[in-house]
């Protein structure tokens, strides 16, 4: 990340020393490595924040994708037993559905613009 030797790390210190005097830089310390751990703290949490959205979005989108359309379904109240049996199939009388309606595609026919001439 940075490209700081040795040489320049004994520079920053020694500066360090001279601003601040040697009773100060232990709170300097401290205040720094607090910092850098709120830094880590707020970057941590924002991670996460982002994670949990990008899980709650493949949730809904595979529920938006599933068979039943996203449908939630309730369990009957009742005992265990009456749960076990499953639903009987759905029959649909194809007579009850309505007719699609059919719809003729309009014509389209192109014509040169007024007052051009057609070749």
């Amino acid at each position: 990340m940075f490209d700081v030797g040795g040489g320049e790390i004994l520079l920053i210190v020694l500066a360090i020393l001279l601003l601040f005097g040697p009773k100060k830089i232990p709170e300097i310390a401290s205040m720094v490595g607090n910092g850098m751990r709120k830094v880590r703290k707020a970057q941590d949490e924002f991670t996460q924040h982002l994670r949990d959205l990008s899980t709650e979005l493949e949730v809904a989108e595979q529920t938006a994708n599933s068979p039943d359309g996203g449908a939630i379904s309730q369990i009957p109240a009742g005992p265990v037993d009456a749960m076990l049996v499953p639903e009987p199939d759905v029959v649909v009388d194809e007579a009850m559905l309505p007719e699609p309606e059919q719809h003729e595609a309009p014509m389209v026919t192109i014509q040169p613009a007024q007052g051009s001439v057609a070749r």
